[in-house]
């Protein structure tokens, strides 16, 4: 029944993936995927209220899973309810404060709401939790390049690309912060060497003229 129903969303029937959720949730009240599920359509459908209701529901109910309120926080920030998003990751750090997509949540609260600061200690914890994981050191460099913490952006970014070298997304965030950073020689370098590894793409050409620029 879940899997027709997300084939159901994926077709833009939200009515029919509605009812047959719905329909899950009335034999087992307690299934928090349907409930997951069932705030999903509501959002597409424009009822932020119910979606935020169901992720409320989905989250009381799922013990030490995060899920539930990690959608609810996306929830409230995409909706620009940034208040709500720090009531809804405090719990969330109450049940893994040492998780890292919960930091993630927990630093794009604190910028959603301005307080760098809070988000640069939050980001320096999830950098060190993503270890040598290139792919979630770049989400962190994201973060911090917003934040304005270049140099710890910087410090990410290396370290990603020496676990992975050539990554090309680190690769252009890096070559970003260069710029941003007026390392402009380096940020050159990095574009060039995208050009001559991915002649196909036109991000090396882009960020040759960013540099230009």
């Amino acid at each position: 029944q879940l899997g027709m129903a997300r084939l159901e969303i994926k077709q833009q029937a939200f009515d029919k993936a509605a009812a047959r959720l719905s329909n899950v949730l009335s034999k087992n009240d307690g299934n928090v995927e349907a409930m997951i599920e069932l705030a999903g359509v509501n959002r597409l459908m424009g009822q932020v209220a119910e979606a935020q209701r169901w992720l409320e529901k989905a989250d009381d109910r799922s013990g030490t899973s995060t899920r539930a309120g990690l959608e609810l926080v996306a929830l409230h920030l995409a909706t620009g309810r940034a208040d709500l998003g720090r009531e809804a990751v405090k719990r969330l750090t109450s049940k893994a404060p040492e998780d890292h997509d919960v930091l993630m949540a927990s630093a794009r609260v604190a910028l959603a709401v301005g307080d760098k600061s809070e988000a640069k200690s939050i980001l320096v914890r999830a950098a060190g939790l993503a270890g040598f994981d290139a792919a979630r050191l770049v989400d962190v460099a994201i973060l911090q390049r917003q934040a304005g913490q270049l140099a710890d952006a910087s410090h990410s970014l290396d370290k990603a690309l020496s676990a992975r070298p050539g990554f090309l997304p680190a690769t252009l965030v890096l070559a970003d912060v260069d710029i941003r950073r007026g390392e402009y020689a380096k940020a050159e370098q990095l574009a060039r060497k995208v050009m001559a590894d991915h002649p196909s793409l036109g991000v090396g050409h882009a960020l040759m003229g960013d540099l230009a620029m």
